[in-house]
């Protein structure tokens, strides 16, 4: 098969798995355990947009969480715009509330379907060998919960774009150095990041050192020597600062006028859980509400197995992460994984590092750096939330480092005899379809 039969193939398979999901899942009224985890109260948002043509403030009774006493529309609201907005295209033809809900899901399905293809184009970027390259698409864009977050009303989708976006912008600058392509790219990823997932947070911090390590250059005039490239930085640098503000100040500003002052939300969200909110969700009763420490949050978490159930539904669950696939499923899954990281150490131990094509192990070393930061992050800000904010057991919390993880991960894959990184790219393809028609359709059916 042809490269270009090989990427239709690719994207068609995720297109299939995605809109099947989203066909099939059901929104109970109210929430239950079959709908996707929030999406009842997600999707007011976008009908609210669809139905006033205006952005809620966030402060509206009728958008609030029963329990929790907040909206989600005080948090980055983009995707919900974008989604209001093409249900509003739809409703001039028909107003029935399924074409309305899968209208909705149907904007995350395209921006999983977007984000497929910018990980093809990292892929191309990253690794000389084709092998290397499938197993890093598959391995991201077939990963179970990545097609199940690209399927249902949420903010995550754009969020997992956003990601790819700024890991291309990234490769994109470290192979050609600060141009016009890598500074369009970065500040979409970035503007798309900003707007869409606190979680995914550090990417843009990642983002921001590695452009500025980009600069430095090799000086011609002193061989061995770097110099700060201080046009590139006037010319592509600001341009790309001032195109991310232009992106994202808008939100932000909206947000400081209309939420006196705060302008993340985070402020209005607690006093609106104050006066709102049941007791067990107020900010008395989170671990730093209780005067537990920070360890001994991370002690009572590991004696509740907290890692195996993250594990569990970072793999796989569906409805509100309660449709879970056979145990073989997972330990299949888990194979895949130990297999790409018995790689990474064998090259580790070698001395031979991750493949990355640069224009210099400098900026090749900054990359894995900047990696290493991204898949870090995640998990830091959602152990933060955990303590300061409502202790959560999702894994889904922690899919912004999927696609730099899977960067060693395939790397360390693609170590082994070709038959390895055959055999994994084959029960990728068939466990993102078999949860799919195996496990997930037939319940909701």
């Amino acid at each position: 098969m042809k490269k270009a039969g090989k990427v239709s193939a690719y994207l068609l398979g995720f297109l299939v798995l995605a809109v099947v999901l989203a066909a099939f899942q059901p929104l109970s009224d109210p929430a239950g355990l079959t709908n996707p985890p929030d999406e009842y109260f997600r999707y007011q948002v976008p009908q609210y947009i669809c139905a006033h043509g205006a952005i809620p403030t966030g402060l509206e009774p009728e958008l609030r969480i029963p329990s929790y006493g907040f909206s989600y529309a005080l948090y980055n609201a983009f995707p919900y715009i974008v989604m209001g907005l093409a249900m509003q295209v739809t409703s001039l033809f028909t107003s029935d509330p399924a074409a309305l809900l899968f209208t909705a899901r149907m904007v995350n399905v395209l921006s999983g379907l977007l984000m497929a293809y910018v990980v093809w184009l990292t892929a191309l970027r990253l690794f000389s060998r084709e092998r290397n390259r499938w197993v890093f698409c598959l391995a991201v864009t077939y990963q179970p919960m990545n097609i199940f977050v690209h399927s249902y009303v949420n903010t995550d989708s754009f969020c997992m774009l956003s990601v790819a976006l700024i890991i291309y912008g990234m490769a994109v600058l470290m192979q050609d150095g600060p141009g016009l392509r890598s500074s369009l790219v970065l500040a979409a990823g970035v503007s798309l990041c900003a707007l869409s997932y606190y979680s995914a947070y550090g990417a843009i911090l990642a983002a921001a050192v590695f452009y500025l390590a980009c600069l430095f250059r090799p000086d011609s005039s002193q061989p061995g020597r770097v110099r700060f490239d201080w046009a590139g930085f006037r010319k592509y640098g600001l341009l790309t600062v001032l195109l991310v503000l232009l992106g994202t100040a808008w939100w932000f500003i909206r947000s400081a006028i209309v939420l006196d002052g705060d302008f993340l939300g985070l402020r209005t969200r607690g006093e609106l859980t104050v006066a709102y909110g049941i007791p067990e969700v107020q900010a008395a009763n989170t671990y730093a509400g209780r005067g537990i420490s920070f360890g001994g949050m991370l002690g009572e978490m590991l004696r509740s197995r907290l890692p195996a159930k993250l594990a569990g539904t970072l793999i796989a669950a569906y409805g509100s992460l309660v449709i879970r696939p056979p145990v073989w499923f997972y330990a299949v899954s888990m194979l895949i994984l130990l297999t790409g990281i018995a790689g990474c150490l064998i090259g580790f131990f070698r001395r031979d590092r991750c493949e990355i094509s640069a224009s210099s192990p400098f900026h090749a070393r900054m990359f894995r750096i900047c990696m290493a930061v991204c898949i870090l992050m995640p998990l830091v800000l959602y152990l933060l939330y955990c303590y300061r904010t409502d202790y959560q057991e999702q894994g889904r919390y922690l899919l912004p480092a999927l696609i730099p993880a899977m960067i060693w991960i395939s790397r360390g894959i693609c170590r082994f005899p070709r038959i390895v990184p055959a055999a994994c790219m084959v029960l990728l393809v068939f466990l993102a379809a078999w949860q799919v028609f195996a496990v997930a359709l037939p319940f909701w059916l």
